[in-house]
């Protein structure tokens, strides 16, 4: 079965592209193909092979090659989204070959692989940019007996990303496979697993796991950020108007094209000049001339050297002189 198109879809439960090969089947189940420009499976959707059947050991001889080939620029799997390869026979489990310029798995998706009593299929999940995983697994799992191994399991990215997440390559009683993963920067959480093992410890042998990264776990480089945020004011100073309410420092009226613009953390007013004036109206009631200002001409202009233009008045006032 091979798909094809610009943009591939599944989404819901009972959804998907799917190969089987029932219990009465005489030969292999079939391949599935899908080679797309964005492969997006959501709420359930899957892409699928499950081969049911038993055959005579003569049929067996041979190595086993069905597989699920995904070709894309993008992946994404979210919401218990799955693409698996499963066999209840004696036929070894298909194998997931992925490939793709991005892989994002969320949502409890997962990529599997799963036999009863036959060795399971391989999982190769290889990305040009990135392999990210958020609440997900990769496996490859075999229940049968000694001679069974779990499937191998190979990622290879330039970012490969786990945040409570888990790939896991394991058999009950045979070798578990082997763990692969090739990148430029791999990143786990401490939620997150890497294990190949046989569960069985008496007869099984645990696989191997190999991780060619320069990085492989955040726990122990980065201290996480405080939960609370920090109070106001201890980032910002009081307002102006704050310590007005409070008597503490004097007004401060602009008025005029010449006057310093009011903005957040520009200079504070203080009571800088000590002479005393009569106090001036509003900016409103102001005339835009020195005559206004109950104070003799050499104050005004002793006043505006001061102050680059700045006239001071009562309590600390002070008023632009505008020309």
């Amino acid at each position: 079965m091979v798909v094809q198109a610009g943009e591939l879809r599944i989404e819901g439960q009972s959804t998907g592209i799917a190969s089987l090969a029932g219990n009465e089947a005489t030969g292999l189940v079939g391949n599935v193909e899908v080679k797309a420009g964005i492969v997006t499976l959501l709420n359930g959707g899957t892409i699928s092979i499950e081969a049911r059947q038993t055959l005579p050991e003569s049929q067996l001889t041979e190595p086993i090659d069905t597989h699920i080939l995904i070709s894309a620029d993008r992946l994404h799997l979210d919401g218990q989204a799955s693409i698996t390869a499963e066999s209840t026979g004696n036929v070894p489990a298909s194998t997931v070959e992925i490939h793709a310029g991005d892989v994002l798995m969320q949502g409890e998706s997962r990529i599997a692989t799963a036999s009863n009593d036959a060795s399971g299929g391989n999982v190769q999940v290889t990305a040009q940019s990135i392999v990210q995983m958020q609440d997900s697994t990769i496996t490859a799992k075999v229940s049968g007996g000694p001679e069974t191994s779990g499937g191998n399991i190979t990622i290879g990215s330039e970012f490969v990303i786990l945040a409570n997440s888990q790939i896991v390559s394991d058999a009950f009683q045979g070798r578990g496979g082997d763990i692969t993963i090739e990148a430029g920067l791999f990143l786990a959480d401490p939620a997150s697993g890497v294990s190949a093992i046989a569960l069985d410890s008496t007869v099984g042998i645990d696989g191997e796991i190999d991780i060619r990264a320069p990085a492989a776990n955040l726990s122990g480089l980065v201290t996480p950020l405080p939960p609370d945020f920090a109070p106001v004011t201890a980032l910002l100073r009081d307002q102006c108007a704050a310590r007005l309410r409070e008597e503490q420092l004097s007004s401060l009226a602009v008025s005029g094209r010449e006057g310093m613009p009011a903005r957040p953390g520009g200079v504070l007013p203080s009571p800088v000049f000590t002479d005393v004036r009569e106090r001036m109206g509003t900016p409103k009631h102001v005339e835009p001339s020195a005559e206004t200002i109950a104070a003799s001409e050499a104050d005004v202009v002793a006043a505006q050297e001061m102050r680059q233009g700045w006239l001071s008045f009562q309590h600390g006032d002070f008023e632009a002189a505008v020309h």
